[in-house]
């Protein structure tokens, strides 16, 4: 092999490092322990969008100064922050919903995927559970226990008791093919 053979195979080689890290790290998201109430609102690298956020919280924010007691409030807080990946701190909001307004199975199930965003598979657990309880026809928590349980907890058996309840609320439509599909798969691993 020729010097200029060897150098082009290095830096090819480099290269390809380089991407497969990046790669790597856009699978595997930010770093552990980086705190989502750190971070600044980055739903959109758009300053006048990030800045409407901020201002949408801050009046939320002062309309809950002001009625404390108004579970909406803290539910649409609950909802801006979720929708803007900032769990942690919709998580707050939720927790503070339901103390107030009891057990809405929409509520739980939003905090649960807002835990499971920060890594917290306990209480996922624990709010899907809650929400299947609270309403045992809520499609998306049933939808969501599946998911948990088969992913963060290798529960198969769990996930398709979840799965089929699932499909019995909800038989029609692409995600009820794909949970399907998913279903069948495991039940032929567990014959």
């Amino acid at each position: 092999m020729k010097k200029s053979q060897a150098a082009g195979l290095a830096a090819i080689c480099f290269i390809a490092g380089i991407l497969v890290g990046l790669l790597w790290a856009a699978y595997k998201g930010p770093p552990p322990g980086l705190e989502a109430e750190n971070r600044q609102i980055s739903a959109s690298s758009d300053p006048a969008r990030m800045r409407a956020i901020q201002d949408r919280l801050a009046d939320l924010k002062a309309r809950i100064k002001a009625q404390p007691g108004q579970v909406d409030l803290y539910v649409e807080a609950g909802n801006l922050l979720f929708d803007n990946e900032l769990h942690q701190q919709a998580i707050a909001y939720y927790e503070q919903a339901l103390e107030l307004g009891g057990e809405n199975p929409d509520v739980l199930t939003d905090c649960a995927i807002s835990y499971r965003q920060i890594d917290q598979s306990d209480k996922t657990l624990e709010m899907l559970r809650r929400a299947r309880k609270t309403d045992p026809r809520h499609v998306n928590s049933a939808l969501n226990l599946g998911i948990v349980l088969f992913h963060d907890f290798k529960d198969k058996q769990g996930a398709l008791t979840a799965w089929r309840e699932y499909l019995n609320l909800a038989p029609e439509g692409d995600r009820a093919e794909m949970i399907r599909r998913v279903v069948a798969q495991i039940e032929a691993e567990l014959k």
